[in-house]
């Protein structure tokens, strides 16, 4: 992990050199230490996008992110299904996805919402497949601003759920 200086000085050189004028945190862990985090986007004091867990998108989060300058937001959703997020242990309560978006849109109607969805997980059949897709439609009514992409499962070597995926064939 670096410093904060560290990293000033390297968006200073960007914007120096090639005049960037927003910056992406692409950190799967990003808000994983809220306050360190938040201090280094106010330090840099441009506008910004990043990785953000759907527990964090209450309204005084996302009222700092607005103040702040986010213009959207990356949210792994993976699953409308309780069962599939538990089954991959997720760390995260399917109803917190739509309470998440549905504060965005109320508090913050501006950023977008890009959210992941995967199917295809071992623990997944019809029924949590179909509450995954309920939950994405409702998604696009409630925020305009949501945007849903569905992956199907792959399962990589080194992975948690790689030694299921060989068991299965």
């Amino acid at each position: 992990q670096h410093s904060d200086q560290f990293i000033l000085d390297q968006i200073n050189w960007l914007k120096e050199h090639h005049g960037i004028n927003a910056v992406d945190y692409a950190d799967d862990y990003l808000f994983g230490r809220i306050k360190p985090m938040q201090r280094l986007v106010e330090l840099v004091n441009m506008p910004w996008s990043g990785q953000v867990r759907v527990q964090l998108l209450k309204p005084e989060f996302i009222q700092w992110m607005v103040e702040t300058g986010c213009q959207w937001v990356n949210i792994g959703a993976e699953s409308g299904s309780q069962a599939v997020l538990d089954s991959i242990a997720k760390d995260q309560k399917a109803e917190w996805i739509e309470m998440g978006v549905r504060n965005l849109a109320e508090y913050a109607p501006h950023i977008e919402a890009n959210l992941s969805f995967i199917v295809g997980l071992p623990e997944e059949g019809p029924e949590e497949r179909r509450i995954t897709l309920e939950l994405i439609d409702r998604l696009c009514q409630i925020n305009a601003k949501a945007r849903c992409s569905v992956c199907v499962y792959m399962p990589y070597p080194g992975t948690p759920l790689w030694p299921d995926a060989l068991e299965r064939g």
